[in-house]
């Protein structure tokens, strides 16, 4: 499998969660006594640090536009204080993450850093990701 297609594929069902974690707070399960209410922010927080970590690896072995050391540990702690925060106006602060990701992304496109299949894919799963964080938003 070509590694476009490869990540295109995990990108994708990595959004699921999303997907799924949006719509909880309008069917407010009861599975197993377990507290869905923060499900969305804490893998918000996990998904946001780990496309920091894709620009820290850039920057290890890149020469990119700008200092990703410095701008993917903001999204990183945006991420971290919108769970600390914990309410409805943590998707918005989500959304501030996000886009502050893809804003980097398309930095790092211009500069000729990432391919222009990955940021096609981040575009649409950033999208897929605000979608979810407003749609939450709407029944928290």
């Amino acid at each position: 499998m070509k590694k476009a297609l490869l990540a295109q594929c995990l990108t994708y069902a990595g959004v699921l969660p999303f997907l799924g974690a949006a719509i909880i707070p309008a069917v407010k399960p009861n599975f197993l006594g377990l507290n869905y209410d923060n499900i969305i922010l804490t893998y918000g927080a996990v998904i946001a640090s780990f496309v920091a970590g894709v620009h820290w690896g850039i920057y290890l072995f890149k020469d990119p536009p700008l200092n990703l050391f410095i701008h993917s540990n903001i999204a990183a702690l945006l991420a971290w204080s919108a769970v600390l925060v914990a309410h409805p106006g943590s998707a918005f602060i989500f959304l501030l993450c996000f886009l502050y990701l893809i804003v980097i992304d398309r930095q790092l496109s211009k500069a000729g850093i990432v391919e222009g299949w990955y940021l096609r894919m981040r575009l649409i799963a950033t999208t897929l990701v605000i979608v979810a964080f407003l749609f939450y938003s709407v029944f928290q």
